[in-house]
């Protein structure tokens, strides 16, 4: 009797250990049933919801995050409409992200992609004269409503205002699959980041690496409309903390001029500095509410 309880006991354990794993995997990867209901439904709400059209699944992925399957959808007439379906496990429809292809945010991110490229031929070039991490260029591209939000009808770029700067691009705008002259998009909204140590974290410093890489644009034939900057010393080997450096959050390309950039960086600087401040006392205020 006793051994009989116990290899009842051990089956009973096996079975919990298996459903236990069965569990885990099926939260953590999805199961094949599951995934061909999922694919399957998309195929029929793409048929159902978008006649006519070219569309197709391309391939269907688990997200243990949220426990759905994500179905991505192509078409091959338009380099721009690409979109999610969201499928559940018994193959509904959770979201459709299409909204995306119709606001105009995929074209947008093409086209950032392709001055991200064209910036980082340069930027990451063994001949370019400075080494960092962060270094890229972006096109500062924006929906309509978030650019009057930020600066109204008057159009002016305010330190408060940098996230989405005057000089944005309006995305609604922008024309699906539309080839565009990608260097003349620069030379509108391209903003270049970069983030460089330096064992002399100066304004002249700073002034002298500005020049520098407008030079090197210049020469390479990549425009942008503006450029942040930030120049820090190397972190102390004693584990202390860094000094502040040079920051330059926003410095236009036709205010890069040789003569004058010293004044120019360290007014940015002192502005940087000051947002900065706010920005911590805000955050301050909002801990303490």
């Amino acid at each position: 009797m006793k051994k009989k309880i116990l290899k009842l006991l051990a089956l009973l354990t096996a079975l919990i250990l298996i459903f236990g794993l069965g569990w885990t995997a099926n939260s953590l990867v999805g199961n094949p049933v599951s995934k061909y209901l999922a694919k399957k439904g998309a195929e029929k709400y793409l048929s159902e919801k978008y006649p006519g059209t070219d569309y197709y699944s391309d391939e269907t992925r688990y997200n243990f995050k949220d426990g759905t399957y994500h179905t991505e959808v192509k078409s091959p007439s338009s380099i721009d409409t690409h979109f999610t379906l969201s499928m559940d496990m018994a193959g509904k429809l959770c979201w459709d992200s299409f909204g995306q292809v119709e606001d105009k945010s995929t074209t947008a991110f093409r086209l950032d992609g392709e001055y991200r490229d064209l910036a980082g031929r340069i930027l990451e070039s063994p001949s370019f004269p400075y080494k960092s991490d962060i270094m890229y260029g972006t096109l500062e591209i924006h929906p309509r409503e978030d650019i009057y939000a930020a600066h109204g009808s008057d159009g002016i770029n305010h330190p408060a205002d940098l996230d989405i700067p005057a000089y944005s691009l309006v995305q609604e705008d922008l024309d699906l699959d539309s080839l565009y002259d990608i260097r003349q998009l620069g030379a509108q909204a391209g903003r270049l980041v970069i983030y460089m140590e330096s064992g002399t974290a100066t304004v002249e410093a700073a002034s002298k690496t500005i020049w520098d890489i407008k030079q090197s644009m210049d020469h390479a034939g990549v425009p942008f409309q503006a450029m942040e900057f930030h120049l820090q010393e190397p972190l102390p080997e004693d584990g202390s903390q860094r000094k502040e450096g040079i920051d330059v959050l926003n410095i236009l390309y036709k205010d890069i001029q040789e003569d004058h950039l010293d004044d120019l960086v360290e007014r940015a600087d002192k502005e940087a500095k000051a947002y900065y401040a706010a920005l911590d006392k805000g955050l301050g205020s909002e801990e303490k509410e």
